[in-house]
This record gives structure tokens, sequence and C-alpha cells, in this order.
């Protein structure tokens, strides 16, 4: 078998573990999406949590269709590009809500607040442009390896796409960590350890990770063995889906605990304001008032 059928079927095999794992955390979820996103009026993080998990299964809709469909040459291609903008979309849908997380944390510096949205903005942009060089324009006369149509990616160029989103989650992860360390709850409610997991600023972590192996996968164009299911197998897609997901259901889920507002609980130096102490039981805060 050569190379790039080796590549190819493990470019298909990570594609089957990567649509399980969607659709059975969305299965074992649907219960707290239903209580948390269903019902009530659309907000931002409404539409964003429907957008990143919703559009990320319509491409491995599409992708299903391309690999088991029996779809003809040029139908193939069609779908690819469509499989490519979904992709484009869900990276910067997950720009988009790292963004917003970020800028609940700091509600009481707007400078922050708006060089975190300038900066998110600027890296969603240059991941459209760099996203519009990521297909090989070129007349595909055999089909590529992976989806037999005629479409490829274009193999200098495909790591730039996620070059932009890796930039943005390293940079909004440090603010992240350096707010929660510098919060005067941490030391008070559940440490450090405690308030990045509840918060689930862990989960945005593991969707940098998936970034990150998309990033190098795309620039090792030459080892096909990670190049194609770097660019073919939507891991990388699936695994911002699910973080992001989760993280938005723990958030909520947390609000919910504390009877609290999502937004008003990110912002730490809100919280550090309120004379308070820890309760009897994990996730207890006991606010105190003057008489």
């Amino acid at each position: 078998m050569s190379n790039s059928k080796v590549a190819a079927s493990i470019a298909e095999y990570m594609f089957i573990a990567a649509s399980t794992l969607m659709f059975y955390d969305h299965l074992i979820t649907i219960d707290q999406e239903m209580s948390w996103f269903w019902s009530g009026k659309w907000s931002v993080s409404r539409l964003l949590f429907f957008s990143i998990r919703y559009l990320p299964e319509i491409d491995i809709i599409i992708i299903m269709l391309i690999y088991y469909g029996n779809v003809g040459f040029s139908t193939c291609g069609r779908l690819s590009y469509a499989v490519l903008v979904l992709g484009v979309l869900t990276l910067l849908i997950n720009q988009a809500a790292l963004a917003v997380r970020v800028w609940y944390l700091f509600t009481r510096s707007r400078v922050m607040q708006n060089t975190v949205i300038a900066f998110a903005f600027t890296c969603m942009a240059l991941t459209v442009v760099f996203a519009a060089e990521t297909p090989d324009t070129r007349q595909q006369d055999t089909p590529n390896a992976s989806f037999g149509c005629d479409y490829t990616v274009n193999q200098q160029t495909a790591w730039r796409m996620y070059f932009p989103p890796v930039t943005l989650h390293i940079a909004l992860y440090g603010l992240t960590i350096y707010k929660t360390l510098t919060s005067t709850l941490i030391g008070e409610i559940r440490g450090f350890k405690g308030m990045m997991i509840d918060e689930g600023a862990h989960l945005y972590l593991l969707g940098t990770v998936a970034l990150i192996f998309g990033l190098v996968g795309t620039a090792m164009p030459h080892d096909a063995d990670v190049f194609v299911p770097a660019s073919y197998s939507a891991l990388v897609n699936v695994v911002i889906s699910v973080a992001v997901t989760r993280a938005m259901l723990t958030l909520r889920n947390l609000a919910a605990r504390l009877h609290v507002d999502p937004g008003w609980l990110l912002n730490h130096s809100e919280l550090s304001r309120v004379r308070h102490r820890q309760g009897l039981h994990d996730s207890e805060l006991l606010v105190e008032f003057d008489d």
C-alpha cells in the first residue's frame, strides 16, 4: 500500500473516531443543552453555542457523503468546498466564543476589553484571508488521495489558516490565567485549579491543543501520514466544538449552582468586591451584608 493510501486510511479512521466523539458527546449533554439554551431570550452566547454545536455536525455529515456516498467527481469537489467553508466558520465562531469569555473577565477595564476585541477581529480576518488560499485551484486531473475528487488542499499554504486561531488562543488563555491568579476570590473559595476547572478553562486548553495539531500537521506537507489526517479528518473542528460547547455548559451549570449570572461569575474583579466566605458545601458562597 502506498504512503498516500496509508495516510488516507489514517485520516478515515480518525474521521470515524471524531464523528463518534461528536455525536456521543451531543447525546450525553442534550439534556443540559435543552435546559440552558433551548429557551429564553436570544443572546450572543446562545447564538455562539448553537453555531459551534451544529455547524461541525453538518460538516461531518457532508464528509460522510464524500467518503461513503459514492458521489461524482465534480460533486465531491463542491462538497469539499462546503466542508472548507464550514470548517472556517467553526474556527471563527470558536475565536469569537473565546474572545467573549475573556471580554467578561475585564469588565472594569475598557482598554483591555477593546484590546481583546480588536485582537480577536484581527485574527478572525486573517483566518478568512489565509483560508481563501487553502484550496488548490489548479485543475485536478486525478482524484486526490483522500476524497477521490477534483479538490485538494494547497500543501504550501494550508497551515496559515490555523496560525491566527492558535495565536489568539494562546494569548487569551494567558490572560485568563493571569486574571484568575490575580483574583482575590481564588484563595477564599476553590483555589486556582478549582476555579479554572469549574469555569471550563481546561476545555479551552484542549481546543488550543487541537489547533496546534492542525497547525503542525498542515505545516508538514512532505509527511503524508501527518498532513493528510490533519487536513481531511475533521478532528480539529470536532475537538474544538466539543471543548467549547462543554465549557459553555460547564459555566452555565456552575452559575446555576451559585444562582448567579454566567457573565457576573466570569468577572473575578467584580466578585472580589463582595464580602464573602465559603459555605459548608462545595461551590457554596455566603455573602455578608451590612445591617
